[in-house]
């Protein structure tokens, strides 16, 4: 039988080591969400406090994007909600791991949890750590260096007007990649993300738009859990150990 999750000061400090690839690629991805929410006439204070609260780089710039618009509330609720329904998935396959957690401290590990950071939690979980500070550390680590790149990026918009030229237009798609490359690490199940592959394929060619990344995350999920074979004793995170 799997042991208990824990939470502890030393799994945080493990999982801030780990995770510092991942603070890396979300103080690039701050950068850019920094410049374009100068381009779209964002404060800094509301660029910073938006990067610290939401903190979704995907949605966020899908709002960004639509900002020249003037969406209303609604419209950018439910951008947001559809960029984000993944991590209804997301946590329910934490369930079986963080379940025995109180409220108050399953809830400080979901409060940082991003692709990237869930990725790392279920590779170290997968290999026995069952503490779930190493997650936590990993995404705390990428809240900061995502909130003060924020801010340094909005200062860098005079200096970069047109920050597809230096290519900081593809850190979304190298973040997802490096994540995805991270959990077939661990899983070596490569139909999963084929499929999900053909999904977001078949969607941007019929209909494109925001929702192919659900749709992306509902197919690889559902794939995945009828493919999915619990060992005896172990505990079902979704992915096999």
């Amino acid at each position: 039988m799997t042991a208990p999750a824990t939470l502890t000061l030393q799994g945080f400090w493990r999982g801030v080591k780990m995770g510092l690839p991942f603070g890396a690629s979300s103080a690039v991805y701050g950068l850019a969400f920094g410049l374009l929410a100068n381009q779209n006439g964002i404060s800094v204070t509301e660029a910073v406090v938006m990067s610290a609260l939401v903190f979704s780089g995907t949605a966020q710039i899908a709002v960004m994007q639509a900002w020249p618009s003037a969406p209303s509330l609604l419209a950018v609720a439910v951008t947001v909600l559809i960029v984000n329904l993944r991590y209804i998935l997301i946590g329910a396959s934490l369930r079986p791991w963080l379940g025995n957690l109180s409220p108050l401290k399953s809830t400080a590990v979901l409060s940082s949890l991003v692709d990237g950071t869930y990725a790392l939690g279920v590779r170290e979980h997968n290999k026995g750590e069952n503490d779930a500070g190493v997650m936590t550390g990993a995404g705390y680590l990428s809240l900061i260096c995502w909130t003060i790149a924020t801010g340094l990026g909005f200062y860098m918009a005079t200096l970069v007007p047109n920050p597809k030229a230096i290519g900081l237009d593809f850190i979304i798609v190298a973040f997802c990649a490096s994540a995805a490359a991270l959990m077939l690490g661990a899983t070596r199940d490569f139909l999963p993300p084929a499929c999900a592959l053909i999904a977001v394929l078949a969607c941007e060619y019929f209909v494109p738009g925001p929702w192919s990344v659900v749709a992306a995350a509902i197919t690889g999920a559902v794939v995945a859990a009828a493919r999915f074979k619990p060992m005896p004793g172990q505990l079902t995170t979704g992915t096999p150990q």
